[in-house]
């Protein structure tokens, strides 16, 4: 069982995975909330507070090409996801 701490920690890194993607792709935090149809301080606000709902958190991620995804809490599942498998 995750700590509200854990989860809140795991949605921050989400959340700037959105804002470093958007940013790779050339986008400020304002254009990224905007292209969602959302506040201009929707990303920067989430970023310090991660207590973001649903709809919002797909939406910003959408606008810079990412989707939520859902995997198994699974140790070997993380590696791959990070792209970890092989390495000791």
């Amino acid at each position: 069982m995750h700590t509200e701490n854990a989860l809140q920690q795991q949605l921050a890194e989400l959340i700037a995975q959105i804002a470093e993607t958007g940013r790779a792709r050339g986008m400020t935090q304002v254009q990224i909330a905007r292209a969602a149809g959302l506040a201009d301080e929707t990303l920067s606000r989430a970023k310090r507070n991660p207590n973001i709902g649903l709809m919002h958190f797909a939406r910003l991620a959408a606008v810079v090409g990412l989707k939520p995804t859902l995997l198994p809490d699974d140790p070997v599942i993380e590696k791959i996801h990070r792209g970890g498998l092989f390495e000791p």
